[in-house]
């Protein structure tokens, strides 16, 4: 081989091995997708449970705000996991979920963000919180987006009692989240879907015997005015230009079920009424409560 050849290979073994290792540096860093990365350019995801703070101004102060992240004890390094941001009710604490949604997030299926209210509460107009609670949990998802096999296009809210109200607050007023289950709690006279709302897909859960969030509607807890069940979930539905035929069934417990479907993108509104349930569900309705909510999450 002469002088010049020997020059020429080696000069396409190099280019070579430079395209290599450029290759291998992209791989570092493997955009997914739109809504989901992974990689050492982004925050790696601690297992289990870890917590975080944010600072919010209220009322002219800097706020030191918690909230809780919970990861599977195994972190798949390619996988990207769907978020649940679950609110506790008032005088509730975001620890409890911990335990309750550990099997289902060791198994996988979400990443489970808890945020915690001010006062124990979430601001819906009368409660002792003055703050902007929907600001505050956008401002965790955008935070969110530093972390490493999180999918921020399957955003979604799980809400009991006064956190049902924020969930439904959130659907209102935030386009973050794709859909919610609101637990004891539908929509008041002071927080209707407006044309700046999202389409949020809508699942309530009702007790039919509930004093505090009276099923067929009035004043409840807190001086709240709450629309009836039935007609929360209308109005949800025709806010997402549901099909307004409902499909109603009666379950073996006696509780009812109202299905709108033929949503826009795809959505659906459900509304249970909880036959013999007053401010709180048996965690066994529907086969199990968790398995019951993150079923309807998961396909919307």
């Amino acid at each position: 081989m002469s002088y010049f050849s020997q020059v020429i290979l080696a000069t396409l073994i190099l280019a070579s091995s430079l395209t290599g290792c450029l290759n291998n540096a992209q791989d570092d860093s493997i955009e997914v997708s739109d809504s989901c990365s992974v990689g050492e350019n982004f925050t790696s995801l601690e297992s289990r449970v870890s917590e975080h703070t944010l600072v919010q101004e209220i009322d002219g102060e800097q706020v030191i705000r918690r909230y809780l992240i919970q990861a599977p004890t195994i972190i798949e390094s390619s996988k990207c996991y769907p978020l649940i941001f679950a609110l506790h009710g008032n005088g509730g604490q975001p620890d409890h979920f911990v335990g309750q949604f550990r099997d289902m997030i060791d198994d996988g299926e979400f990443i489970g963000i808890y945020p915690e209210g001010i006062e124990r509460s979430w601001n819906l107009g009368k409660e002792a919180s003055t703050a902007n609670d929907t600001r505050f949990i956008e401002n965790i998802a955008d935070s969110l987006q530093s972390f490493s096999n999180i999918d921020h296009g399957r955003r979604y809210v799980i809400g009991f009692s006064n956190g049902a109200g924020m969930a439904h607050t959130l659907g209102v007023e935030s386009n973050y989240f794709s859909a919610f289950v609101a637990v004891v709690t539908s929509l008041t006279t002071e927080n209707i879907p407006s044309q700046n709302s999202g389409n949020p897909s809508v699942m309530q859960i009702l007790g039919a015997d509930d004093e505090s969030v009276p099923y067929d509607g009035g004043e409840g807890v807190m001086g709240h005015v709450f629309l009836s069940g039935d007609e929360s979930a209308r109005v949800w539905a025709e806010h997402n230009n549901c099909n307004l035929t409902a499909e109603n069934s009666t379950l073996m417990d006696g509780s009812i079920r109202t299905i709108y479907s033929d949503c826009m993108n795809g959505g659906e509104v459900i509304n249970y009424k909880v036959e013999n349930a007053g401010h709180s569900i048996d965690q066994n309705f529907e086969g199990g409560l968790n398995s019951l909510m993150w079923n309807f999450l998961s396909i919307h």
